[in-house]
């Protein structure tokens, strides 16, 4: 297994492999400990039902750093595991593409595998917390006073719109795209994104439709503090970007409305509002 230039060491303890970097090897100690749970000082964070997450700060690297194991979901994993690696292996190796890309991604320590009767089961990463970064879904949920400036939330959809797009015409599907698995982060006045939960990420030479619309249709589930004004921004920088056909962009809008189920607890995205219509759905982090 390699990042980028630099190879990946495999180390075992037992029925525990775990991967890491030339530069990161005292971190397979504190891997092998979060595993048999002697590491002190984690506490559980929410996360979906096939996960459990820790955060903690660790004497090795002296910050906080996420502890993220993946649960097995049926008996199927086993053989997913065997086909295309491990859920962990797998967010590892589609964060390397997104960082050769050049996106954003958090700092990978390890990567953890168990394996029984040489099969692998569970699998875990440790990952940097990323410290002055703010979730999206946070960000775009504080009042409007909170946002700093007019100028600086049209600056910030602008720049989503633009990553989203370029990400898009590289042939990138995200597994997962909502606010929710967004990070902000300003620096010296330049606003950029951290991208989450990359286990389903894939590359395609040309994004199929199909792709498109899956990401788009769930960042449609989101309208709080966001204006018609500022949809109409954001879809205007996506499409450019994207390198979309300005006669499609209408029918691309209105297939996405199309496609968003209509609940009582709608949240909608900046894109819909570029055909004048409005769709409703309930967000689902």
């Amino acid at each position: 297994m390699k990042r980028g230039a630099q190879p990946w060491r495999k180390a075992t303890h037992g029925r525990l492999e775990v991967y890491y970097r030339d530069a990161d090897m005292p971190w397979v100690e504190v891997a092998a400990a979060y595993w048999e749970q002697r590491l002190e000082g984690l506490s559980q964070v929410a996360s979906s039902r096939y996960t459990l997450v820790h955060r903690g700060k660790i004497a090795v690297g002296g910050h906080c750093y996420y502890f993220k194991r993946f649960l097995l979901r049926t008996r199927r994993d086993w053989l997913k595991n065997v086909l295309r690696g491990s859920r962990a292996m797998r967010t590892a190796r589609h964060e390397d593409r997104l960082q050769a890309l050049g996106f954003t991604v958090p700092r990978t320590y390890c990567v953890i595998q168990e394996r029984w009767a040489g099969l692998v089961g569970q699998s875990a990463l440790i990952t940097a917390a990323c410290d002055g970064a703010t979730p999206l879904r946070h960000w775009l949920m504080q009042p409007v006073w909170q946002q700093r400036t007019l100028t600086y939330k049209r600056a910030m959809l602008k720049a989503l719109a633009t990553e989203v797009g370029h990400m898009h015409r590289l042939g990138v599907c995200h597994g997962d795209l909502h606010v929710g698995n967004i990070l902000l982060q300003s620096r010296n006045g330049r606003l950029s994104f951290i991208w989450l939960d990359n286990e389903h990420t894939t590359q395609f030479r040309v994004l199929p439709l199909r792709k498109r619309l899956r990401n788009l249709k769930r960042l449609n589930a989101w309208r709080y503090g966001i204006t018609h004004t500022d949809r109409l921004r954001f879809w205007r920088a996506y499409c450019a970007t994207a390198q979309i056909p300005p006669q499609a962009r209408k029918a691309l809008a209105r297939t996405i409305i199309a496609l968003t189920p209509k609940k009582k607890s709608a949240t909608v995205l900046p894109v819909m509002t570029a055909c004048g219509v409005e769709s409703q759905r309930e967000y689902d982090p």
